[in-house]
């Protein structure tokens, strides 16, 4: 009654009516146009809006919703259609942060696949009332040694994306415009960065405040260098990631002595791994989504493991007689079983 998700571009606008005063999250692929903007704003009830669209957006819609407090746009359209031309990326998104600097609700704001130049680091600055900022897929199209401490925004940037074969150039822009709020980062897959001065970004960031990292499909073990240098760590996520990234990950002590909960979507997870899990001394929470191969939930692994824990299967072959056999596990506390359609609620 409160979430949807829109992925037809043809889908009628009334059907949003229908929810009435209970829609608070709204997602489409398609490009905002007045008309479906007169029905979103009806209720006026919109808090939660997620443009993930490939196509031009108006951003002066963006405007009408007097409610808004958290807003995602995904700007995959400067990207597909950049052509080496930064002056139209820079119009576009200074353009859009005009739009939204307005917004006196608006508090929570992430951008996707945003194409960085000197002056689109600069524009957030004009965001007062944004008290959240996240970044995924961060592109830099400019030295970045031209970024400044001047980044007015960088102390509201809480959740940090970016791929592997961008770090070098990461750490240089990280290094220069400090990001003190950091909480979560995100590392996408991509061949791995030679000679990374790892130093450098644990004397950027504060690696008390980073709880939260995900791997999506790493499979360079030496992201664990990385990790060992987050200090207050606490939630490790690893996505279609390789078996022998598993490996390393799950036996290295930055990982099992502070990990308080691990989630494991679409990867290898052998017995053996599970294994390893086992020995986490501080694991209160695991989650097993959509994994290459559920291992047989063995009572000899559970049984070592060092503490209770909430166990999570999203998406797998688990049989009944397999569910209630786990339930009587003294070392599970509680047990969650979800279909592959509801993978969306789990973190």
């Amino acid at each position: 009654q409160q979430r949807l998700l829109c992925y037809d571009k043809h889908a009628q606008c009334e059907t949003t009516t229908s929810f009435k005063k209970d829609l608070r999250t709204f997602q489409t692929l398609s490009a905002l146009s007045l008309n479906w903007t007169g029905h979103l704003i009806e209720n006026n009830s919109i808090l939660d809006l997620r443009l993930s669209t490939v196509t031009k957006l108006d951003y002066k819609l963006l405007g009408m919703f007097k409610k808004l407090r958290s807003l995602s746009v995904d700007m995959m359209h400067d990207t597909c259609s950049y052509n080496g031309s930064i002056d139209l990326v820079e119009a576009n998104y200074l353009f859009l942060i005009n739009c939204i600097a307005n917004i006196v609700t608006l508090r929570e704001l992430m951008l996707k696949d945003l194409l960085v130049s000197k002056v689109i680091s600069q524009a957030p600055n004009k965001l007062l009332f944004v008290k959240n900022i996240q970044l995924c897929g961060m592109m830099f199209i400019e030295s970045v040694n031209s970024y400044k401490e001047d980044a007015i925004w960088a102390a509201k940037l809480h959740t940090l994306s970016f791929h592997i074969c961008d770090l070098s150039k990461l750490f240089i822009f990280v290094q220069n415009v400090r990001l003190p709020s950091l909480k979560e980062i995100i590392i996408a897959d991509g061949p791995h960065a030679t000679n990374i001065n790892w130093s450098s970004f644990g004397s950027s960031v504060d690696t008390w405040k980073i709880k939260k990292v995900t791997l999506n499909g790493c499979h360079s073990p030496r992201v664990v260098t990385l990790i060992g240098t987050l200090r207050g760590l606490k939630t490790l996520v690893i996505v279609n990631s390789s078996g022998r990234l598993m490996t390393t990950l799950l036996k290295s002590p930055a990982i099992k002595l502070k990990i308080r909960r691990l989630t494991i979507i679409g990867s290898d997870l052998s017995r053996e791994a599970l294994k390893t899990i086992s020995a986490f001394t501080q694991l209160h929470y695991l989650v097993l989504n959509g994994v290459d191969v559920v291992p047989n939930f063995d009572h000899k692994i559970f049984s070592s493991f060092k503490r209770k824990i909430t166990l999570c299967i999203i998406d797998s072959k688990l049989t009944a007689v397999d569910f209630y056999a786990i339930q009587c596990y003294k070392k599970i506390k509680n047990i969650r079983c979800y279909g592959s359609e509801s993978k969306w609620v789990v973190d």
